[in-house]
């Protein structure tokens, strides 16, 4: 570790972190982000059917 880029490693390091939180606040709101983006699109689609109809 010691010769790679003292640059690049806390910024690589830190992506690490941001992608594991991400990936463990995802988790746990998959479920409720999932229903939510099904309602926002059936609304979208049911508005443009009724828009173009």
């Amino acid at each position: 570790m010691g010769n790679q880029n003292p640059v690049a490693q806390p910024q690589a390091s830190l992506m690490s972190k941001v992608q594991e939180f991400s990936f463990h606040q995802g988790a746990q709101k998959a479920q409720t982000w999932g229903d939510i983006m099904k309602k926002k699109f059936s609304f979208l689609l049911y508005f443009f059917l009724g828009f173009l109809s």
